[in-house]
């Protein structure tokens, strides 16, 4: 019954006129051949004809498309022409600062996400700077997905660190002295433990372009900075049940419009650069 319906719509609406005429004259040719009233040379006729009308449909449904085509090109272009000026007005203005924010044990790491989408884009002659606090005490947890994120965000800062244009600062942060500082479980995390043994074997391949530096404390804040293009800092919450530290979301800075966040935010991160040490291979020990 549907496809009956079908067929009546289409007649209905106009459409498929030359199609179903045909479909009606092979069945009827079929039932006479197998009656024996008409002769194969007269069906091979019929045959004919009926290919022919069928290239004609098909040429007619080409024109259409390429019609069709022609006009959603014209749509596009039409509204490529009208968004270009809200674009420059976004050049011009900028992006609003940017909260992501999400617990650990229930996150899905898009803070993450979005952290990997700038470090993907750094380009020649960028620079990529990283200042995280010591936190101590064991594991937080996490989600796999929050887990598998942070990995990738990890592998991202190392691939991006083996272009020869890019260079990659980060220091790792402690309440005391940074002489006494180990990077070490129950002091750093263990991901940061092995991204930091990788930082130092790139460093190996690229001096002057890689550093890896301990300090002291002077904000209690991670920070993530893509020098003159965008910056972050990490929300940073304690759980009263274990008295971990999480990371757990930042808040995210453009230039445009927030130019000068990002160079105050530089120069917290060169003023503790100045007061570190860099980091030996004994200090895993």
């Amino acid at each position: 019954m549907q496809i009956l319906e079908k067929i009546w719509n289409d007649i209905k609406q106009g459409e498929n006129l030359d199609l179903y005429p045909l479909v009606i004259v092979a069945f009827t040719l079929a039932i006479l051949n197998l009656l024996g009233i008409v002769s194969e040379p007269q069906i091979f006729s019929v045959i004919l004809a009926a290919l022919g009308f069928v290239a004609v449909s098909a040429l007619v449904s080409r024109f259409k498309f390429d019609d069709l085509a022609y006009k959603i090109q014209a749509i596009q272009k039409g509204n490529q022409e009208q968004m270009r000026p809200l674009h420059e007005v976004v050049s011009r203005l900028g992006i609003p600062a940017e909260i992501n924010f999400e617990p650990g044990e229930s996150g899905t790491g898009k803070f993450y996400k979005r952290l990997i989408e700038y470090i993907c884009s750094a380009s020649e002659g960028d620079e990529i700077l990283i200042m995280g606090q010591s936190r101590g005490g064991g594991e937080p947890k996490e989600t796999v997905e929050y887990q598998n994120y942070r990995e990738e965000y990890s592998k991202a800062l190392l691939q991006k660190a083996k272009e020869p244009d890019i260079t990659y600062r980060r220091i790792i942060c402690f309440e005391d002295s940074p002489g006494e500082g180990k990077i070490q479980p129950g002091q750093v995390r263990q991901w940061i433990i092995d991204h930091s043994k990788e930082m130092l074997a790139i460093k190996k391949i690229k001096p002057g372009k890689v550093f890896l530096k301990k300090g002291k404390t002077l904000s209690r804040s991670d920070v993530f900075i893509l020098k003159d293009k965008v910056a972050s800092i990490v929300i940073d919450i304690r759980d009263p049940s274990t008295g971990l530290f999480h990371a757990e979301g930042g808040i995210i800075f453009y230039n445009p419009p927030n130019g000068q966040i990002i160079k105050k935010l530089y120069s917290l991160f060169m003023m503790t650069d100045d007061q570190s040490i860099a980091v030996k291979p004994e200090d895993f020990e």
